[in-house]
């Protein structure tokens, strides 16, 4: 069967083959053909240069009208800041998509589809130190959806379409979805000191220290047996947030009762729980984490407990965070039978000096001694700011248990 020619406006002869080209620019203004069913490694938008600190890598535009898409591949021991970038005409850029590598994190490849005639690919080094290698390949034509084992990791940014049997929650529990996390927040107060006086639900009584800068941290227990080679806890685990608002964590060996000071400078604690005990298997006191400037207490185990039971969560910087619902129970007897307690959920945004009270919840044990709460869009905790759950209760004495769980989302970009 004879074939058209686009470019003669005519019919070919017989057995001649036909292939359409796609034009890629050099530097110099040539072009080089290829054709537009394969795929075609872009000479002018790869690179094996390490790139100095500061340093950018800006490709040239190329002709992308034949392609579909374009992908790209990147590999370096440094972190960068990289753009695919789309033309009219070579000159003005009118899409330009940010993106952020991180070398501890898993960079897939990214595929792009062609929605203007030109396109580039610019890398700059912000890092800080230079590369020692820098691999950085674009490949123009047509490719399927990427794909990963079933029971690996899945980057935040994946190209791809999950297809295993899966249940987000779960696969996040399981740290089996990059850039997000859970915690389950369990807060306890054994017991309300004064009626209508505002109490945090964690062991402590009274209002929780919200800190409001960062600090070094005191850890000691009231038991002599909370020691390093005693037979209560030996060492604990402070997860938190650094002077930058950052995920921080340090492990702390203990003394007994003598105040062991962090390495580290914490402006705010998530959770403390034992990482180490002797025959008891727990800890044999209180154990309290309080700031080393005006020993304000931010965290507090009960004894036996082995982990602090406190609703009170700070969110790192580039990190957001949702809850969709809690749960409070009262246990009331003797004189503080027949209980009112008030739950108020306020939102201390740190950076504006700003405390938020986003939720009231209230139970009367008369009715029924517990509640749970969800709502059908979660609220939002913005970055660097600190949730906390306090109750109020009509009688001294109430028992209060709450629980809630958070799902921490990191900034896409970052």
């Amino acid at each position: 069967m004879a074939q058209y020619s686009k470019q003669t406006n005519a019919f070919l002869p017989s057995g001649t083959s036909v292939f359409e080209v796609g034009m890629q620019g050099n530097s110099d203004g040539s072009v080089i053909e290829h054709p537009s069913a394969d795929a075609v490694t872009s000479t002018v938008n790869s690179s094996t240069t390490p790139l100095a600190n500061g340093a950018t890598f800006t490709g040239e535009w190329e002709n992308a009208d034949h392609w579909d898409s374009v992908m790209i591949a990147i590999s370096t021991d440094q972190n960068g800041s990289w753009w695919a970038e789309w033309s009219p005409d070579g000159v003005n850029v009118d899409s330009s998509l940010p993106k952020y590598y991180r070398t501890d994190r898993i960079e897939p490849p990214h595929r792009f589809t062609n929605a203007r005639k030109y396109f580039r690919v610019r890398f700059t080094n912000n890092s800080g130190s230079d590369q020692t290698y820098f691999r950085l390949q674009a490949l123009q034509g047509p490719k399927s959806n990427l794909n990963i084992p079933t029971n690996s990791t899945m980057a935040q940014e994946y190209d791809a379409i999950a297809v295993r049997p899966t249940e987000f929650r779960n696969e996040v529990s399981l740290n089996q979805r990059q850039g997000v996390a859970s915690y389950n927040l369990i807060g306890y107060n054994p017991a309300i000191a004064l009626a209508n006086t505002p109490e945090t639900i964690w062991g402590n009584g009274g209002r929780a220290h919200i800190m409001q800068s960062a600090d070094t941290l005191r850890v000691f227990s009231d038991n002599v047996n909370d020691t390093s080679t005693g037979t209560g806890a030996r060492a604990v685990i402070i997860n938190g947030l650094d002077a930058n608002r950052d995920i921080l964590s340090e492990t702390i060996t203990l003394n007994g009762t003598t105040p062991v000071t962090s390495n580290n400078t914490f402006a705010g604690v998530n959770e403390v729980y034992v990482a180490s005990a002797g025959s008891s298997k727990t800890n044999a006191g209180e154990i309290t984490v309080d700031t080393t400037t005006g020993n304000n207490v931010v965290s507090h185990i009960l004894t036996g407990t082995s982990q602090a039971q406190s609703l009170v969560f700070y969110t790192p910087n580039h990190y957001k965070a949702l809850i969709e619902w809690l749960h409070l129970n009262v246990t009331s007897s003797g004189a503080a039978a027949a209980t009112i307690v008030d739950l108020t959920v306020v939102i201390h945004n740190i950076a504006a000096g700003v405390i938020y009270n986003v939720l009231r919840f209230q139970i009367d044990t008369s009715v029924s001694n517990e509640g749970t709460l969800t709502t059908p869009v979660p609220f939002t905790i913005p970055n660097s700011s600190a949730i906390e759950f306090y109750v109020t209760a009509s009688k001294a004495n109430a028992e209060i248990n709450g629980r809630t769980a958070i799902l921490l989302f990191r900034d896409a970009n970052y």
